[in-house]
């Protein structure tokens, strides 16, 4: 049978079959030792063919691991479609460079990503409306949730719909509130921010799947917050094209080769972009500090 792993613990697999013939039934599976002589591991998100074994222990077996779309993230999930990063408004303020850290990971990786920004009930409209302008004039979507007053819930869907989505982001912006806003179920515990840091409280372990009973073919994926993603093997003269406002400008830079960093104003599209309100200036400035933190990192290589 064909099926997908949702979970791992303790080197059990859960496979929810793919067939809909076999309903909602969830399988508690070992993987076989094959994997282990091939230095393999099945990984949350893969897509396998698996078999019964009639024991009431361990219902069944992985035995083959389909060709993934994609590997990433620690611990490792596969086969993502989409990525929803999510960030609050307020409680804690969203860490804008961490944002777009994210944002040219998933463009590494050529995954579609957008943008939620949760806790619109305490957050002042000024700011909601100045990050969704600045991140839809990069291209990409944005969508503004209040999900502990269960808002928002269409919308989010709708970038979902037919998918696998992973959730990813800092911990204590709401992720696990959203995936039970998303399943309509009390599936995820939620925690608190901590008063004195500012930081949330982890309470996501593990990445799991979940399944959207009520759109068809759509699954969610909440996964452990967490605060860097490893970009350090892109060269810092190709992060430009990682960011799509100032990709729209290649090409139209006095000096070849330009990075759009120390070059005269007057000779480079980018800061000219830059000064007419073309790119943002949120946006330039965590440019400039990525590309730094790029060069130096591969100048200790």
């Amino acid at each position: 049978m064909t099926g997908r792993i949702i979970k791992e613990s303790a080197g059990f697999y859960y496979v929810i079959p793919s067939a809909p013939s076999f309903g909602r039934d969830i399988y508690l599976c070992r993987a076989r030792g094959i994997f282990r002589k091939k230095n393999q591991r099945p990984a949350v998100g893969d897509v396998v063919e698996f078999s019964l074994t009639g024991t009431k222990d361990v219902e069944g077996s992985v035995d083959e691991i389909r060709e993934r779309k994609n590997l990433l993230f620690r611990p490792p999930v596969s086969n993502v479609d989409r990525v929803l990063i999510v960030f609050s408004g307020s409680d804690p303020a969203p860490n804008l460079l961490l944002l777009d850290r994210l944002l040219v990971a998933m463009k590494m990786k050529e995954i579609q990503a957008a943008i939620c920004i949760n806790k619109a009930d305490i957050t002042e409209d000024p700011l909601l409306s100045e990050i969704t302008e600045t991140y839809e004039n990069a291209s990409y979507p944005v969508f503004i949730t209040s999900a502990k007053e269960n808002n928002g819930r269409k919308a989010l869907l709708s970038f979902m719909k037919g998918t696998l989505t992973a959730l990813v982001g800092p911990s204590g912006v709401g992720k696990s509130t959203i995936m039970n806003m998303l399943t309509k179920k009390d599936l995820a515990k939620t925690g608190e921010v901590a008063k004195k840091t500012g930081q949330g409280k982890q309470t996501t372990r593990t990445s799991e799947i979940y399944v959207i009973d009520d759109v068809e073919n759509t699954y969610v994926m909440d996964t452990p917050g967490f605060s860097a993603f490893d970009i350090s093997d892109l060269d810092e003269r190709e992060l430009f094209h990682y960011f799509p406002e100032m990709e729209r400008e290649n090409g139209k830079c006095f000096f070849t080769g330009c990075v759009h960093m120390e070059e005269p104003e007057e000779k480079c599209a980018v800061k000219a972009a830059r000064k007419k309100g073309l790119i943002s200036k949120s946006r330039y400035q965590n440019y400039r500090t990525i590309f730094s933190d790029l060069r130096s990192k591969r100048s200790f290589r």
